[in-house]
């Protein structure tokens, strides 16, 4: 902040504030904002993605093709699958929703997690 005497406003994307110095900021006037829900659907889709591919084998699959050694590496569906999840805030709740949504016979347990 000390080098940007203009500063008017810092915007943070994602949750959480705790690498910007508030009283810093309000002593210079300097407004700070953040988008809490602005990356959850994209950190949604990442975990979908991660689970797909471990479930599936995809990362030691394309190890072996690229070694030149196809080895079939037998994979669990995920609608055939029971996925825990700890928390089910903006993240939880959202990977919950899109297994639900799109995974026909996925078993979703969750547990929620006290502030």
């Amino acid at each position: 902040m000390a080098a940007c005497p203009r500063l008017k406003l810092i915007a943070r994307v994602g949750i959480g504030l705790d690498n910007v110095d508030l009283a810093a900021a309000r002593r210079r006037g300097v407004a700070v904002t953040y988008t809490p829900d602005a990356p959850s659907p994209a950190v949604v889709e990442l975990t979908i993605g991660l689970m797909l591919a471990a479930s599936r084998h995809v990362v030691r699959s394309d190890a072996l093709i690229r070694a030149g050694r196809w080895t079939r590496l037998p994979g669990r569906r995920l609608a055939e699958s029971t996925v825990g999840l700890i928390g089910v805030g903006r993240i939880g709740g959202g990977v919950a929703r899109a297994l639900l949504g799109g995974f026909p016979g996925v078993r979703v347990l969750a547990c929620v997690v006290a502030p």
